[in-house]
């Protein structure tokens, strides 16, 4: 699913955003090597000041934009352009609009176009092992394929692989039974979903992958899917038939233009989907635009979650729907799509029970929204030369982080995964003016980013095992929880 583009979208205007992003990136502009970092796959790793000193091409500037609005390469952005400039003026000639389905498992998908879909999984068993094809959707210009594979012991994977710091080194490749045969794009690497689970303590963890390949043919009936890997990985195949989105029987999604803005996030509803099963909604939330003129009192790089509690830090705030005749339905699952979703937009899809018959209209309650505020560091020192294994080191420092004091009240060095990590207990107060600190957007070990595990009073990164008297750690970036609520009012439409 990628950023609606509009009705006539024009390249050229692409075209420029890459341009100005490669001025900004030459300027010194740190907002720049931020959204370089996030969707540029060679420079994932460097800092940002790391990345304003490297060089930057007009195509490394193009495949940022292309990944901002939802699309794997700047190629794929074109196509999707040209095709929306065509449809635009299909639609102001009296053309059909872009149509929507529910997609169980993977959201709210364009149902547009010759597409096709597994109309359920299919699996192939060897040596103990599964591998089941769990998804296949070619819609909207692209193919997703998830793959699942079950039963291999944990203790042959790389270590690195278990640990979810490596990705597999596994590729994909599809047969569409007409003589071609497609493979995810190099620039969509970084882009392929690679996961291990359980933890690798468990004796044979799940691995869960998933591809983004060129849409298929509509005459496609059957296809062949070749996975392989160095072992215990190995090939394997299978064949997967396909059928016509049509004929599928999927719920119709429409599009909605319900928006509303507080606190400088915009939450909009774009689609819902209901049926007999379930009440489905695409949410959106961005950063408010912001008028020169009037400062905003706080900078949001990007929304963060949209009341999903990703810090544990919402308590009973959850989401609710109240149809027309005023009942309440509680939210029984979530469909999230990425952080951040396209030029800093954040899609989530929350699943409702089905409504009754006679609702007409119905509004979603959004009690709390998570943002990362764009100003804030904070720097602590910890002692190395004296620190033992699993012993807790007191601490009593305040650190002030933008405009909330952290207090840093413990330390600990522990062992994890063949690895030492520092665990630090953090304290990051309480709500003050609907706001409230959840956890840094980013760390940096020693002027070097890094991994970190985060529950609402602790925070874990690993060391590099370097002989240091001690090491640095600085929080970047504020994630902070806003208090709403946000009420988007839509329609249902029936048939």
């Amino acid at each position: 699913m990628t950023e609606r583009l509009p009705s006539r979208p024009q390249l050229e205007y692409y075209r420029k955003q890459a341009k100005s992003l490669l001025k900004a990136h030459r300027s010194g502009d740190v907002r720049a090597a931020a959204r370089i970092k996030r969707h540029l796959p060679r420079l994932a790793e460097p800092s940002e000041t790391e990345i304003l000193a490297s060089s930057i091409r007009l195509s490394d500037a193009q495949l940022v934009i292309a990944r901002e609005h939802g699309f794997a390469s700047w190629p794929r952005l074109k196509r999707a352009v040209k095709a929306g400039a065509a449809a635009g003026a299909a639609k102001t000639d009296g053309g059909a609009a872009s149509s929507f389905c529910f997609v169980p498992g993977l959201g709210i998908r364009a149902a547009n176009g010759p597409g096709l879909i597994a109309p359920g999984p299919v699996s192939v068993t060897r040596d103990g092992a599964t591998l089941t094809v769990t998804h296949l959707l070619s819609s909207g210009g692209e193919t997703v394929v998830r793959v699942e594979i079950d039963g291999i012991p944990a203790a042959r994977l790389d270590p690195e692989a278990r640990r979810g710091m490596q990705p597999l080194p596994v590729t994909m490749s599809l047969n569409d039974g007409h003589g071609t045969v497609h493979r995810p794009h190099p620039s969509m690497l970084t882009g392929t979903m690679q996961t291990v689970s359980p933890p690798p303590s468990g004796p044979r963890p799940r691995i869960k992958t998933e591809w983004t390949l060129p849409a298929l043919a509509a005459e496609a009936r059957n296809v062949q899917i070749t996975m392989e890997g160095p072992p215990p990985v190995d090939t394997w195949q299978v064949s997967v038939p396909i059928v016509p989105i049509a004929a599928a029987g999927l719920s119709i999604a429409r599009s909605t233009t319900s928006a509303t803005t507080l606190c400088g996030v915009t939450l909009r509803i774009m689609a819902v989907a209901a049926d007999r099963e379930r009440t489905v909604l695409q949410v959106a939330g961005s950063a408010a635009p912001t008028d020169p003129a009037v400062p905003a009192p706080v900078a949001i790089r990007f929304v963060r979650d949209l009341g999903r509690d990703l810090a544990g830090v919402h308590g009973e705030r959850r989401r609710v729907l109240v149809d027309d005749r005023g009942r309440e339905y509680v939210e029984e699952a979530s469909v999230p799509r990425t952080i951040p979703y396209g030029a800093g937009l954040y899609i989530e899809e929350p699943v409702f029970p089905p409504l009754p018959s006679e609702v007409r209209s119905a509004e979603l309650i959004v009690p709390v929204v998570t943002v990362e505020e764009a100003n804030g560091e904070a720097t602590l020192e910890v002692p190395l030369r004296r620190a033992q294994p699993d012993r807790r080191m007191p601490l009593d420092v305040t650190l002030p982080f933008g405009s909330y004091p952290v207090h840093v009240v413990g330390a600990e060095f522990v062992e994890q995964h063949g690895r030492i990590w520092l665990s630090l207990e953090m304290d990051y107060g309480g709500w003050h003016e609907g706001r409230k600190l959840a956890r840094p957007g980013q760390v940096e070990v020693n002027a070097h980013g890094s991994q970190f595990q985060f529950r609402p009073d602790l925070l874990r990164v690993p060391l590099d095992g370097e002989g240091r008297d001690a090491v640095r750690i600085t929080l970047k970036y504020p994630t902070v929880a806003i208090a709403g609520p946000w009420r988007l009012p839509f329609e249902i439409v029936t048939e």
